[in-house]
């Protein structure tokens, strides 16, 4: 039977990540900004939980349902690729590409910023697959050298803090299962403890800044928001047409923001933020539901 809370749960983690990109350079702007800066902070960290939520039901799905690989991973693969191609196209018109977008692009974290959940998430399925498909270990495991070698001979500096990042990611798959599969029956506490932890946060970045531990995603502040809120969500059914829509919006977002952005950037500040999320999240399920009328270009660009 479709879980249609788990729908709900991929519509409100796109609208998360959406709402975190758009208010990610006025978290960065800070006080200067005034009270813009204070509605974009707390915007930012009540969608903090939004990349884990989508890593916690990766795993209950995949913990839950019967694993076709092949068909997974071109899932994956082929929106990444596709995507890919589009970001470094408008980095070059722009003038912004990296020049490490090949190694970027072959072996994480992404040619733009959203991508790298991707990376993460691929190699957790295949890992996922094997614990049920021991027989086919050597051969994976052969690609994963291949893998690590080819990205340490590229020599991107990022690379050794990305892979070591995977701690908390199989981390969050691991976290799925149980708190999908035993969420409390009354939802006023999950939403009392997600009111708290998101409070906690807002505390953190003040303290500690936007990037530091105590707000990442390893944070156990965020493990609790997101626990409180995939236990808080019930079933919704009509969130289920809007979840088929939830790759490519993840996927197509920035792109919908840069457009805001630049149509936008002579506004005062606090216009500016209702612009981008008044407008980026409808526009963003919207371009997704014009190419899913195509099923080619739904495998295509997710």
């Amino acid at each position: 039977m479709r879980r249609t809370d788990i729908d709900a749960m991929r519509v409100v983690g796109s609208v998360m990540v959406v709402t975190i990109h758009a208010a990610g350079p006025f978290v960065v702007a800070g006080s200067a900004i005034g009270a813009t800066y204070w509605v974009a902070l707390l915007g930012d960290e009540l969608s903090r939980s939004a990349v884990p939520i989508f890593l916690a039901i990766s795993g209950w799905t995949l913990l839950t349902r019967t694993i076709r690989l092949r068909e997974r991973l071109v899932r994956l693969v082929v929106p990444l690729a596709a995507w890919t191609t589009i970001y470094v196209g408008e980095a070059t018109i722009r003038g912004t590409r990296s020049g490490n977008w090949i190694g970027d692009a072959l072996f994480g974290p992404g040619v733009r910023e959203h991508l790298w959940f991707f990376y993460f998430l691929i190699p957790i399925v295949v890992v996922i697959w094997l614990v049920r498909q021991p027989q086919a270990s050597w051969a994976y495991g052969a690609v994963a050298a291949l893998v690590v070698v080819a990205r340490s001979v590229a020599g991107v500096a990022q690379a050794a803090a990305f892979w070591i990042g995977y701690a908390w990611g199989i981390g969050y798959v691991g976290v799925g299962y149980p708190a999908l599969e035993g969420r409390p029956q009354d939802p006023r506490l999950a939403w009392l403890l997600y009111a708290a932890a998101t409070a906690a946060l807002v505390v953190g970045v003040r303290l500690y800044g936007v990037d530091s531990w105590p707000v990442s995603y390893a944070s156990p502040l965020v493990v609790l928001a997101a626990v409180a809120v995939m236990w808080g969500l019930r079933p919704v059914s009509r969130a289920m047409p809007l979840a088929s829509l939830t790759l490519g919006v993840y996927l197509a977002h920035p792109l919908v923001l840069d457009v805001i952005t630049n149509l936008t950037s002579a506004l005062r500040p606090e216009l500016r933020l209702a612009l981008d999320w008044g407008v980026a999240i409808p526009a963003s399920f919207a371009l997704v539901w014009v190419w899913h009328r195509s099923s080619k270009l739904s495998a295509l660009l997710g």
